[in-house]
C-alpha cells in the first residue's frame, strides 16, 4: 500500500548533497537556488544556522521532514511529468484507511487540467527534469574545491502563447494551495513580491527564457497562473523598464552565488557553528525539542521575563 511514509522517503532522497568532503576537507560544492535561498531571500541575508545548512544541504544526512504541501507538490509534479527529480515516481498520498484525501482528488483533476493547458500552450513533456551545471572559477583561494552552479529544469519545451512565444523555453511547474495568495514567500497572486532567484539562475544556466506554471487545489475555482520571469535570455523582447530589471537580477544572482560560496567556505573553516534563534531552531531536525532525533545542545531557549 502506498503511504505518506513512502512519499516522505522519496522526497528526502530527491535532493543529493550539495557538498563533498575527503578526509574531512571540503572538496566539492554545488550551488543551487535552494541552497542560496537558505541563506538569502530577495537579496537579504537570513542569518541561517551553519550547522543546520551543513546537515540539511551540504551532507544531507539529517533533513527537515517534508510537509504535506511538499508531498502534494511532488505527487502533482510526478503525475504531470511522469516522474520527479532523480527519476523518483511519487505515488498518491493516502489516508490510513487507504483512501485518497479530498485534496489529492482535486490535485488529480489539476493533473488533467495541466494536460489540456500544455496542449493549448504548445508545451511538450518530452524533456523533463533536465539537469545542467557549469563550473565556477573563484580564483586560487578555492582551487582545491570543485565548484558548480547547478539547476534542474522541470520542462524544456517550446511555448507558443501571446506575450511568451519561444521555440525553446523553460517551465517550472508549481502546485499551490491557492494561486491567488498574496502573503508570505510564495505569494503567487502578487508575483512582483516573489523571490525570482530560482528562475533567474535557471535562465542563466540554460540561456533560455523561463516561466512559472502554477496550479492550485483550493476547494472552489481551481485554476492556473502563468508567470514569466524577466531575465537576460529574453531581454530583446522586454519593454525598456524590464530590460534594466533583467540585468539587475542577473548581477544580483551572481553576487549571491559568490557570497554563498564564500560563506560556506568560511563556515567550513569555523566548523559550521550554530546560530541559535527562534526562527532557526523551530522545526529544525537537530533540535531535540522537535522529537526528530536531533542532539544539538546549542538551541534557542526563550528567556523568562
Amino acid at each position: 500500500m502506498n503511504t505518506l511514509k513512502q512519499n516522505h522517503e522519496a522526497v528526502l532522497n530527491d535532493y543529493p548533497p550539495c557538498a563533498t568532503y575527503k578526509d574531512g576537507k571540503l572538496t566539492g560544492l554545488r550551488i543551487t537556488s535552494s541552497l542560496i535561498r537558505e541563506l538569502y531571500f530577495k537579496e537579504e541575508y537570513r542569518e541561517p544556522c551553519a550547522k543546520r545548512v551543513y546537515h540539511n544541504y551540504l551532507v544531507g544526512d539529517i533533513k527537515n521532514p517534508p510537509t504535506k504541501p511538499m508531498l502534494y507538490g511532488n505527487y502533482f509534479e510526478s503525475r504531470c511529468l511522469g516522474h520527479g527529480r532523480e527519476g523518483y515516481k511519487t505515488e498518491s498520498p493516502l489516508l490510513k484507511n487507504g483512501k485518497k484525501p479530498v485534496a489529492v482528488e482535486r490535485i488529480d483533476m489539476q493533473v488533467h487540467a495541466f494536460e489540456m493547458v500544455a496542449v493549448n500552450m504548445g508545451i511538450s513533456t518530452e524533456f523533463v527534469q533536465v539537469k545542467k551545471s557549469i563550473p565556477i572559477d573563484m580564483g586560487d583561494r578555492y582551487k582545491d574545491i570543485e565548484i558548480l552552479l547547478e539547476g534542474v529544469a522541470d520542462i524544456i519545451t517550446p511555448v507558443h502563447i501571446k506575450g511568451f512565444d519561444y521555440d525553446l523555453a523553460g517551465i517550472d511547474l508549481k502546485l499551490a494551495k491557492d494561486r491567488d495568495n498574496v502573503h508570505g514567500e510564495y505569494c503567487w497572486g502578487a508575483p512582483q513580491f516573489l523571490d525570482p532567484i530560482q528562475l533567474v539562475l535557471y535562465s542563466y544556466l540554460f540561456n533560455i527564457p523561463f516561466a512559472y506554471l502554477v496550479f492550485d487545489y483550493k476547494p472552489q475555482d481551481m485554476g492556473y497562473r502563468f508567470i514569466p520571469v524577466a531575465t537576460r535570455a529574453m531581454e530583446d523582447d522586454l519593454p525598456e523598464e524590464y530590460k534594466l530589471l533583467a540585468r539587475q537580477r542577473e548581477a544580483s544572482m551572481k553576487a549571491m552565488v559568490k557570497n554563498t560560496i564564500e560563506k560556506i567556505v568560511m563556515w567550513d573553516l569555523e566548523g559550521y557553528p550554530v546560530t541559535a534563534n527562534s526562527k532557526n531552531c523551530k522545526g529544525c531536525p537537530l533540535n531535540p525539542a522537535n522529537n526528530l532525533g536531533g542532539t544539538c545542545k546549542d538551541v534557542f531557549i526563550p528567556q523568562i521575563m
